[in-house]
């Protein structure tokens, strides 16, 4: 008899009836147990129990006892490991009678599985099953609180870049739509930061900020434009890309004033023709895509605006025939100019000595005039079209002499004497700075920086720096031309040029040599504000501007075209800091090609700012015709003059002085009388205009001005220095002719008087 036990296996198998499960019961008596040990294999495993609970899976519903729960569990069919006895080949008699057991239900579903699943779509939250109306319901209605572009935001927040462009590059390549965050405007200015600054890095990040229907409020980019038109060097490359998705972004009139007569002065036609059709493209695709019913009155105000920004440009440049080239078609007009812009170019047009270029004139009126092409005045409405404004006092294109930066003639009054009043002066100069018309001389602004400095205060001279940035560029450009006056007044060049290069583009001038002094002067002044700096008593504070605009504004106009007297003051400032002969000789050869339109002297580093047409006047050889002569002597002189000559450039009075004066002091008294007699036989014929092409062939005859009292001074104190007492009597008789002498009226006239005296009684001394 089997002792009736509890089974030690709890399995469903025990109350339900399985026709199909392998029954296999092995039951051993054992005499040295006193329990009877019974197998079964079921699906592949064993389960030990006893000899009762066995027995009872024959018909386990029918019996009285209870299931009960297991108290022991052996699992796997490979194991061979009895439980209560050693092992025996009843066992393996067993497994192997035994059919294989089906399969799961898992494994069934695998194997209608294909070998590699899809990936999920991002879309379809459907899993076992078709998508329907149901799944709309109950759909995420937005994405998760974090994904991979928070992680990229996130990256740039915290200033990591380059694991953030790293992360950025992943996400293109896989598709990935990044919402744009003017997060990444950050980015790309960075980028600029890094030494190998690329043009594609930066457009990749910059192409990321909202476009202008998804700002919160209008945005002018100031930021973006001081870090990138505020450089001493400039990459048109990059004003290019960021000009254009600008554009792309809505931003086509915040950006145009400011890159388009950068990029049309001074890239190729060729380059400059194709980013205007680019400009418009971008700002065309923008408006169709996102408020199509706008999209005609925005491309056409745009195109007007643009069109007329690039030929005021090319006309303030003398480049008159590719400004025509851009002038509606009078048959079959797509755009209108306004009369402000046809005006800037037939005033360019009627000064022009180019007779094939003069020819235009006639179709610039009648497309002034025609309704067609022609706006006729401000704030006029037309049709369904109206006219950018051009007079209003935050409007870029309301200066008569605009951002386009080519300075015409500006007539200014006669300089005022600085009166004790410095408060009375101050409020002249903020109205003339203020004002299009009364512009203060540079001189009286001069005078009012030396007579202010000397109280030990500088803030008015900021506050008027500020003004003038405000107004207009013809005040600008006064105000800069004074400080640059102020500090070469005090022989402080570095900061000639350090104004220079903050305000101006490096145009006209050479462009590595003023680089390595500002950079200088900059390093100096940053280490000396170091507070880990520790200055000894020998070291002396390097100078800084009386009235600094501050490295983070932005200046309203971005920077400015030179004119030809702040060239002038540059190439005056390298002379003077030139620490050799060889240095003068070498800044003379650059200033020969950029006088010729050469600049091929420049490296090719980076697309840089390149001028086709610079004004260079008579003026910028004036320091170089006195250091060379010096060296070389008079001879060189003659040959400067010659130089200037073949240039188009007309010598002025200072350079007949030198060359003079240099010949009295050597000893040539025929040559120095022979360019006085010149001089003096074009009394009353002088010509004001010293700039590049005043000179004609029929002029060259006349290239002498008249002398003036400097003049006659130079030559007198030539001779006295060559104790030739006969060639000094004769300057002074004739200019007792021309002046009368008076003591105390002008101090270099006495003191040449006084030298004079001495040199009569050495001579009466040795005659006989």
């Amino acid at each position: 008899m089997l002792a009736a036990s509890r089974p030690l296996v709890n399995s469903p198998w025990v109350c339900v009836g399985f026709p199909h499960l392998v029954r296999k019961v092995t039951l051993r008596a054992s005499a040295r147990r006193r329990h009877t040990v019974g197998h079964i294999e079921l699906l592949g495993k064993r389960y030990v129990g006893h000899a009762d609970a066995i027995l009872s899976f024959s018909d386990p519903c029918s019996s009285t006892n209870e299931c009960s729960t297991p108290s022991k569990l052996h699992v796997g069919a490979e194991s061979q490991a009895s439980v209560f006895e050693e092992a025996s080949e009843d066992y393996t008699a067993v497994m192997v009678e035994s059919k294989p057991l089906p399969l799961s239900i898992l494994e069934l579903v695998k194997t209608t599985l294909p070998r590699v699943l899809p990936e999920p779509v991002a879309d379809d939250p459907s899993v076992f099953e078709e998508r329907d109306s149901d799944y709309i319901t109950y759909a995420p209605a937005e994405q998760a609180a974090y994904s991979s572009t928070h992680a990229l935001a996130q990256l740039v927040t915290d200033h990591r870049y380059e694991e953030a462009y790293s992360l950025f590059g992943e996400l293109r390549d896989l598709g990935v739509i990044i919402p744009p965050s003017r997060v990444y405007e950050q980015a790309a200015l960075a980028s600029l930061r890094l030494p190998e600054a690329s043009v594609s890095r930066f457009a990749d990040w910059f192409s990321l900020i909202p476009p202008a229907h998804l700002a919160f409020s209008p945005r002018k980019f100031e930021e973006a434009r001081r870090v990138i038109l505020q450089t001493p060097v400039t990459n048109l490359s990059l004003v290019t890309s960021m000009a254009l998705i600008l554009a792309s972004k809505g931003y086509a009139d915040v950006i145009s004033i400011h890159a388009v007569p950068l990029i049309i002065r001074y890239a190729s036609p060729e380059m400059s023709h194709q980013f205007l059709d680019d400009l418009m493209q971008a700002h065309r695709s923008y408006w169709n895509g996102h408020r199509p019913q706008d999209a005609p009155y925005m491309v056409k105000k745009t195109f007007t605006n643009v069109r007329g920004i690039a030929v005021r440009t090319l006309a303030f440049s003398r480049r008159l025939e590719e400004a025509v080239a851009l002038l509606p078609d009078s048959r079959n007009s797509t755009f209108r100019l306004t009369r402000y812009t046809y005006d800037v170019l037939l005033r360019g047009l009627r000064t022009t000595r180019e007779f094939k270029v003069k020819q235009h004139i006639p179709l610039v009126m009648t497309l002034r005039n025609q309704e067609s092409t022609s706006i006729p005045a401000p704030h006029h409405t037309s049709g369904d079209f109206q006219t950018i404004r051009e007079v209003s006092s935050g409007d870029l294109l309301a200066d008569p002499l605009e951002n386009a930066g080519m300075m015409p003639d500006i007539t200014f009054p006669t300089p005022i004497h600085v009166s004790d009043n410095l408060a009375e002066t101050l409020r002249y100069l903020k109205n003339g700075l203020s004002s299009k018309t009364g512009i203060p001389h540079p001189y009286t602004i001069v005078n009012f920086f030396a007579e202010y400095r000397f109280t030990g205060r500088s803030r008015a001279l900021a506050l008027l720096l500020r003004r003038s940035v405000r107004s207009s560029y013809a005040s600008t450009s006064a105000f800069l031309l004074a400080e640059m006056l102020y500090y070469r007044k005090l022989k402080q060049h570095s900061l000639v040029i350090q104004t220079f290069v903050d305000h101006f583009y490096l145009s006209g001038v050479p462009r590595d040599d003023i680089l390595t002094c500002y950079n200088r002067v900059k390093h100096q002044q940053a280490e000396f504000s170091d507070p880990d700096h520790v200055s000894t008593e020998e070291e002396e504070a390097p100078p800084h501007r009386v009235c600094e605009y501050g490295n983070r504004i932005v200046l309203p106009r971005g920077k400015l075209w030179p004119s030809a007297q702040h060239c002038n003051l540059i190439w005056h400032s390298l002379v003077d800091i030139a620490p050799d002969d060889a240095t003068v000789e070498r800044l003379y050869h650059r200033l020969l090609q950029v006088a010729a339109g050469d600049h091929s002297a420049e490296p090719d580093g980076l697309p840089l700012v390149t001028s086709v047409k610079v004004t260079t006047s008579s003026g910028a050889f004036t320091p170089f015709i006195k250091r060379l002569m010096f060296a070389s002597g008079a001879s060189r002189g003659a040959e400067i003059i010659s130089n200037m000559l073949s240039l188009g450039l007309r010598p002025n009075v200072y350079h007949f002085t030198e060359l003079a004066g240099t010949y009295a002091r050597l000893g040539d008294p025929e040559r120095a009388f022979f360019v006085l007699d010149q001089m003096e036989n074009q009394s009353g014929k002088q010509t004001n205009d010293g700039t590049a092409g005043s000179a004609t062939t029929e002029e060259q005859d006349n290239i002498f001005p008249p002398p003036d009292l400097i003049m006659y001074i130079s030559l007198m104190r030539g001779f006295i220095i060559a104790r030739n007492l006969e060639g000094a009597l004769e300057v002074d008789r004739r200019l007792r002719l021309v002046h009368e002498h008076v003591l105390g009226q002008n101090e270099y006239l006495d003191m040449v008087y006084a030298d004079l005296e001495p040199l009569k009684e050495e001579v009466a001394r040795t005659s006989p």
